[in-house]
C-alpha cells in the first residue's frame, strides 16, 4: 500500500440551488444540441449529443430523446441507440475513472458485470430493430 494521500472526493449537495440550476442548464443545452443536430444531421446528430452526455450522466440524454419521440421528432429505434451510446460511453468513463483513481483490482472487478452489461444492451438493441 502507498502513503500517498487520498484526492478529496467529496460531493456536493444535489438540492442545492447551483447544483440544480447546473443540472438544468445542462440538460437544456443537452436537449437543444441533440434537437439541432438531429434536425440537421438525422438520428447521426442525436448520438453525437447522446455520447458527450453519457461522459457525464445518461439522465439528460434519456430525458431529451424521450422529449423528442413524444414529439415525433425521432422514433423509438433512434432514441433507444441515443440512450444506449450515452449508457456505453458512461460506463466506460465511470470503469476509467475507476482504474485512474483507484488501481487495477476494482476495475477487473467490475469489468465482467460492465461486459454483461453491454452484451445485454446490444442484444436488446438488436432485438428492437
Amino acid at each position: 500500500m502507498s502513503d500517498a494521500p487520498l484526492p478529496d472526493l467529496s460531493t456536493q449537495n444535489a438540492l442545492e440551488l447551483a447544483t440544480t440550476v447546473q443540472v438544468a442548464m445542462f440538460l437544456a443545452a443537452v436537449l437543444l444540441a441533440g434537437g439541432f443536430l438531429a434536425d440537421r444531421s438525422g438520428y447521426a446528430g442525436l448520438l453525437v449529443p447522446a455520447a458527450i452526455s453519457g461522459l457525464v450522466d445518461v439522465d439528460a440524454i434519456t430525458l431529451s430523446v424521450g422529449q423528442m419521440v413524444g414529439d415525433l421528432v425521432e422514433g423509438a429505434a433512434v432514441a433507444g441507440l441515443a440512450v444506449f451510446v450515452a449508457a456505453a460511453v458512461n460506463q466506460v468513463t465511470k470503469l476509467g475513472l475507476l482504474w485512474a483513481l483507484d488501481s487495477r483490482s476494482p476495475a477487473l472487478k467490475v469489468l465482467p458485470a460492465y461486459a454483461l452489461m453491454a452484451l445485454v444492451g446490444i442484444g436488446a438493441a438488436l432485438a428492437l430493430r
